[in-house]
């Protein structure tokens, strides 16, 4: 598996940045109303997240730090008070005559700012927007220098560092469900839906062999929403956002199985199926008892907190496996969720909590340089499924190999 980082788009840089600049601030203004309402809540729209403590009280400021993400990221910062202007722009300690900036209108409004490096900083009357570039190394800084009278009025912000995970890792844009399907051993038909349809069809193995698609069969897959491929008892079809399996009668004794690996973009998923044979299917393998959604979970290096859902409420917790290491769970030895109660445990950097249908995961700050992953047995009856989580690295930890977890 190849690691890298999240590539930064197809367009040539400078009309990416053009797009995305037009985008975020466009985006951002249909969030403020035309009176000014709601100036004092700050951060409106974006995923940039602000402090209200510290200065920026001589023009009533609604923010006096600027936090964003390591992704291309928006926000907006508010004044109660006009008659201001942007002095200056230091980027990663590059000070920018703001004097150099251009004017630029976005919903019929005019706008004074421009571009200095990875950051774009505008302003109106009473409001200062920025936007950042993706950050694909260590954090970064910037500050915001306005003139108000007399007075300098600094806003300072920061850009948190980049996050590492293993390709197929990152958002699901698939969303396919049922992730796993059974089938009788007569032989029949099983469906699955996604709600994005921007997907295709890497693989289908059938009793441990693969098979890949070609290129036209993907491209057709991606392109025209359309598949079609039989691999020994199996055919595997699409129609526009259905995948479709359907197994020939199994006259054996054993199950057997399969999976149709799918991927969109950074991101794979894939079909899981057994068939059973005339002894039936493998323990372990049953009508879902549980209803596991989702079944895997990626959370920030920063420290995350994730949910997943169940749609029954007869299971227990089996088994937990962190980093590699089993912690095993039993009703005599006194464990929690052994007998299918509620309960919250701690091991080690990860904290689990069941409440009814719900499991909440919440994982500690990630400073080790590399990705940590996580197994949840869930059981009912004969049935059991897995949920597993990835938590993302730090760059900057990743090359420090000295470097201690803190």
């Amino acid at each position: 598996m190849e690691w890298r980082i999240l590539s930064t788009g197809i367009l040539p840089q400078s009309m990416s940045k053009l797009l995305f600049v037009a985008f975020a601030f466009s985006m951002a203004l249909l969030s403020c109303s035309s009176d000014d309402e709601g100036l004092a809540s700050g951060m409106e729209s974006g995923s940039g997240t602000v402090s209200a403590e510290g200065g920026g009280a001589s023009i009533g400021l609604s923010d006096s730090v600027i936090s964003l993400k390591c992704g291309r990221d928006t926000a907006i910062v508010t004044a109660e008070k006009g008659g201001w202007s942007i002095d200056s722009v230091i980027v990663d300690g590059v000070p920018y005559a703001f004097s150099d900036a251009g004017t630029k209108a976005f919903a019929e409004q005019e706008w004074a700012g421009g571009t200095f490096g990875w950051l774009t900083v505008m302003h109106s009357d009473r409001r200062i927007m920025v936007a950042a570039e993706r950050n694909l190394w260590l954090p970064r800084t910037f500050e915001i220098l306005i003139a108000a009278g007399d007075s300098i009025v600094r806003l300072p912000g920061t850009q948190g560092e980049q996050e590492i995970l293993p390709d197929g890792l990152w958002g699901d844009v698939i969303g396919l469900a049922p992730n796993a399907v059974l089938i009788d051993a007569v032989g029949g038909t099983q469906l699955a839906t996604t709600v994005g349809g921007h997907w295709t069809i890497e693989s289908v193995t059938v009793d441990g062999e693969t098979t890949l698609t070609t290129l036209a069969e993907r491209e057709r897959c991606a392109e025209e929403r359309e598949f079609g491929k039989t691999v020994n008892w199996l055919t595997v079809s699409r129609n526009r956002q259905e995948l479709i399996v359907e197994a020939l009668p199994n006259d054996s004794a054993d199950s057997r199985r399969f999976e149709v690996r799918l991927s969109s973009g950074n991101y794979f998923t894939k079909l899981t199926g057994w068939q059973a044979g005339t002894y039936g299917l493998p323990d372990g393998i049953s009508h879902d008892a549980v209803c596991l959604s989702p079944r895997t979970l990626v959370l920030s290096a920063a420290g995350d907190v994730q949910q997943a859902t169940t749609q029954s409420d007869h299971w227990w917790l089996a088994e937990v496996r962190i980093d590699g290491e089993a912690y095993g769970f039993s009703a005599a030895d006194g464990e929690p969720c052994a007998d299918g109660s509620d309960f919250t445990k701690t091991i080690g950097w990860l904290t689990l909590t069941r409440s009814g249908r719900q499991v909440t995961v919440e994982a500690a700050p990630n400073r080790t340089g590399g990705m940590r992953k996580f197994t949840a047995v869930l059981a009912a009856g004969n049935y059991h499924c897995t949920l597993t989580g990835y938590q993302a690295y730090y760059m900057s930890d990743a090359m420090d190999a000295s470097h201690a977890p803190r």
